[in-house]
């Protein structure tokens, strides 16, 4: 170990990224926070990305080679292996962090030693850099630990980790089944041991490229990351009932979002009662605080009640009066859980 360890360890892998590593690495080097170690692992590239990285004479950038390609989940492994900050920021070889990314990270998992990783919302940007969007990604606790129930509550190359705890979980998983989602299933494994959290604004700018690994092979992302919700859900609930209910759930929760739209009445009233299930289970496992409590289930009551509502007045001829007059009910019954103290 250095005699000197640096605060953080950016952690970055790359593979055949000649064209964006280089606005990469400048993000970096431009941070408000200087003491820091850039640790880049080249998972074998074909093309330029070593020969660019090579020119930066920065003596806080390490080089990592590797002879042959390992993929993501190994690559990052073998940057957190050789990384030796307090802190691990992951930084992806294509995207680009705001000056104070760092400095305000740090300062957050100083002041809060509770929290073992904290993310942020993305500018989305195209493959010229020009901003397309806003990913905007649930804040506190008990909201990002909902929510991962069912997807993914961060923007991977936003998050910093405290070295410490993630030395307890292994790291990445390497396993195939996760190659798409090796993200989601480690936040979730970090999650379990203690808190975690996404700061305020765009800390980091996404860079969506056409044509990428995961967009071409969208079906299995999709069924890696259906199989971590899974798991997170059957840690509440019971296996034996959840292997039935768990379509039924996404069903009705991601209507939508590419799963079916064509609900029936007995499907809505069996999804309801197992939401209310769920969610009594994941407050008993997850929060003492009964106001924290009280917060959360209104919040979640006022994106519900406007789900179910569009569900019930969507223009769709496949649910009959009787799916759409209890998908009406169960909206106005959440929504006036509000009782006017949410504001949209």
């Amino acid at each position: 170990m250095k005699a000197s360890a640096p605060t953080v360890s950016v952690i970055m892998a790359m593979h055949n990224d000649a064209r964006f590593v280089g606005q990469a690495i400048e993000g970096v080097l431009m941070q408000t926070f200087t003491e820091f170690e850039l640790v880049i692992v080249d998972d074998a590239s074909t093309d330029d990305s070593g020969a660019i990285v090579a020119q930066y004479k920065d003596p806080r950038i390490r080089l990592l080679v590797n002879e042959e390609n390992v993929g993501q989940a190994a690559a990052r492994n073998v940057a957190i292996s050789h990384a030796c900050g307090k802190y691990i920021a992951v930084h992806d070889a294509d995207d680009i962090s705001a000056p104070h990314r760092l400095q305000a990270q740090i300062a957050y998992l100083d002041a809060h030693p509770e929290v073992v990783m904290v993310g942020s919302s993305a500018f989305v940007i195209d493959e010229s850099g020009a901003r397309k969007a806003t990913w905007t990604v649930p804040s506190d606790d008990l909201e990002i630990k909902w929510s991962m129930l069912f997807a993914n509550p961060f923007v991977h190359s936003s998050v910093m980790m405290r070295s410490s705890i993630l030395a307890t979980t292994g790291g990445y998983s390497e396993e195939a089944q996760w190659d798409y989602v090796e993200d989601y299933e480690l936040a979730t494994r970090l999650a379990e041991r203690g808190q975690v959290a996404n700061l305020p604004g765009c800390l980091v700018s996404w860079r969506e490229k056409p044509g990428s690994v995961s967009s071409r092979n969208r079906a299995r992302l999709l069924q890696q990351l259906e199989r971590v919700s899974q798991r997170c859900l059957e840690s509440l609930v019971p296996q034996s009932r959840l292997a039935q209910d768990f379509q039924a759930l996404r069903t009705l929760l991601l209507s939508g979002a590419g799963q079916r739209s064509d609900l029936t009445r007995s499907e809505v009233v069996h999804g309801l009662g197992l939401v209310e299930s769920l969610q009594r289970a994941f407050y008993g496992a997850n929060a003492s605080d009964l106001n924290a409590i009280r917060a959360h289930s209104r919040h979640c009551a006022w994106h519900w009640g406007k789900h179910l509502l569009a569900l019930a007045c969507g223009n769709n001829g496949s649910r009959d009066l009787r799916c759409r007059l209890t998908l009406a009910t169960a909206a106005m019954r959440m929504l006036g859980q509000v009782g006017g103290r949410h504001s949209a």
